[in-house]
């Protein structure tokens, strides 16, 4: 079950480059609706409204013309989620599984699932240089600007390492935590062979450069009125 959900995190989470409206939208925008969509989230307690929100990543998924974007998207978080919804509904005040704490439980689980899957969305359809150029914009330090870019890339080789920790460990016979040894092994092993990487060329020597700019305004028109239209009638 462990390599399964980690696999359908490693499948939600792998950016792949492609020309889409979505791609091509400016990131400072396309976050700014995503962290709009989280505040109405959190804000409300109805199941309509919540499920009008999940609006949202279905229309920037039809943007990058990949609806299987959205599977993914629901499908990574879904088993965690139906967990904590059944726990909540046991344990809620309320009682057992009375009709008060199923609700409570339904309305938090869709309300995580709202955030997750609006989190990945936006996470596939930003590249990290477009990350690396608002945060340029903004004077951000030089070495917060490479690890956050780092980090965004790395998220889903993590998982992929993770998987195949796990993997190993089962083949041995030994517990899924062996796995924990090689994971972080590896992952530092990485984490040095990049940085020394970058050190060799010269990362943090002068001006940031980056490869591409933040993204286009007008691409990022659609994303930000249907963000504004599902949102504001709950926080209003």
């Amino acid at each position: 079950m462990i390599r399964v959900l980690l696999n359908w995190l490693y499948a939600a989470t792998l950016y792949v480059e492609r020309d889409s409206p979505a791609r091509r939208a400016h990131g400072a925008a396309k976050l700014a609706s995503a962290l709009l969509v989280f505040v109405a989230a959190l804000a409300s307690d109805s199941l309509v409204q919540l499920a009008l929100l999940m609006v949202f990543p279905a229309l920037v998924s039809a943007m990058d013309r990949d609806p299987r974007m959205l599977y993914y998207a629901v499908r990574a978080p879904l088993i965690p989620l139906l967990a904590v919804s059944l726990l909540t509904a046991a344990l809620h005040p309320a009682g057992f599984f009375t009709p008060a704490s199923l609700k409570y439980a339904v309305v938090l689980g869709l309300r995580l699932l709202v955030i997750a899957s609006t989190l990945i969305v936006t996470m596939n359809v930003t590249h990290p240089h477009q990350l690396s150029s608002i945060l340029s914009v903004l004077r951000a330090p030089l070495w917060l600007v490479e690890a956050l870019e780092s980090t965004w890339r790395l998220v889903p080789v993590t998982l992929r390492d993770a998987d195949e920790a796990l993997a190993s460990a089962r083949l041995k016979g030994l517990r899924p935590w062996a796995a924990l040894t090689p994971l972080t092994a590896a992952a530092l092993l990485r984490a040095r062979s990049m940085a020394e990487s970058l050190y060799i060329r010269g990362a943090g020597a002068g001006r940031r450069k980056t490869l591409r700019g933040p993204g286009r305004l007008g691409e990022a028109i659609p994303i930000v009125l249907a963000s504004i239209i599902l949102c504001i009638p709950i926080l209003v």
